[in-house]
């Protein structure tokens, strides 16, 4: 079973058939009418490129070269810049300026076999409730002060309906996307935990736990002046991103680094095919000097979906302050 619904006609020829008028312009109607439903329903109505107003004295605008499309799937082509006088409008007018299509059939004698298609740019009294004045494309409003005039913080350019490609839901995956736009930045306080075991080559002395503030870790003060500061030593989770792919870089920033820190990320998780614990360093390095704000590339920070998790492990081994550990990753 099946249901038929008329969409279109065109003409259909065959050779010998006397051609009219009408047949050339059910021809134009069908390609007219095809060409401005794809221009809305596949790409949409507004401003494409251009088109931008700004003050040109205190009684015009000018409208920059630009094209756009109309509520009717009309393409609309500003070749050149225009100025549009506003010298006419009451003082404290609030003007819309409007780009629409028109055609005119030609009235010169050698032309009077033609359409022609003109860019039409007007000014328009603004309604609060209006929106685009028939066909017309809404490019800037223009509040006019007690003289007439166009002042300084006159034109709102805001209000251009500017067009957007219409896209289906989950046509365009993380891939497509700018690679600005597949990176970001995971900023977190240090939030150390106490060690239970240093890491290879650290022996069996660990040192103590970071004073964890709101903002800030720091080491605890030593009450032995003779010796000196112990420093602090801590283990962070980092929590990765939801839909994450990679680690690219990692930054340690604090105001104080009296002796030096000490500091790994790792990599760890597990293996589903072998059954065993992972663990990978990423990063295996030191910072001197204070204050510090130091940045770290990572190499090899590739992260698994679902089996890899990261951790970092530091130790200021003397008075230390951490005030942010931040990781870029990548999508």
């Amino acid at each position: 079973m099946n249901r038929k619904l008329a969409i279109a006609h065109r003409p259909a020829y065959y050779d010998g058939q006397l051609l009219q008028a009408d047949d050339f312009i059910d021809e134009q109607r069908y390609h007219i009418h095809a060409q401005r439903r794809h221009a809305t329903e596949l790409h949409g109505v507004g401003v494409v490129r251009g088109l931008q107003v700004s003050a040109a004295g205190e009684h015009a605008v000018a409208v920059g070269p630009g094209f756009a499309v109309d509520g009717r799937g009309r393409e609309i082509e500003l070749p050149q810049g225009v100025q549009l006088d506003l010298s006419g409008a009451a003082p404290l007018s609030r003007l819309r300026i409007l780009l629409s299509h028109r055609d005119d059939q030609e009235a010169e004698r050698e032309h009077r076999h033609r359409i022609a298609s003109w860019a039409v740019v007007s000014a328009r009294e603004a309604r609060d409730d209006a929106g685009d004045d028939g066909d017309g494309l809404l490019l800037a409003t223009v509040q006019l002060d007690a003289q007439g005039r166009i002042g300084a913080n006159a034109i709102d350019t805001a209000v251009m309906r500017r067009l957007r490609t219409m896209l289906a839901p989950g046509s365009v995956g993380v891939d497509a996307l700018d690679d600005s736009l597949r990176r970001g930045w995971l900023r977190l306080p240090f939030r150390g935990t106490v060690m239970v075991g240093g890491p290879d080559g650290e022996g069996d002395a660990l040192p103590p736990p970071f004073r964890i503030g709101t903002t800030e870790a720091r080491s605890p003060s030593s009450t032995d002046k003779k010796a000196g500061n112990p420093g602090a030593g801590g283990t962070m989770a980092i929590p990765i991103p939801l839909g994450a792919v990679r680690v690219l870089r990692l930054r340690l920033a604090g105001s104080t680094n009296a002796g030096g820190i000490r500091f790994h990320l790792v990599r760890g998780g597990y293996d589903p095919a072998t059954g065993k614990h992972l663990r990978h360093m990423l990063v295996d390095a030191s910072i001197e000097g204070q204050p510090y704000n130091k940045l770290f590339d990572i190499a090899d920070g590739v992260l698994d979906p679902e089996y890899h998790t990261l951790a970092l492990w530091l130790h200021g081994l003397e008075q230390t302050t951490v005030s942010l550990v931040a990781i870029e990753f990548s999508y």
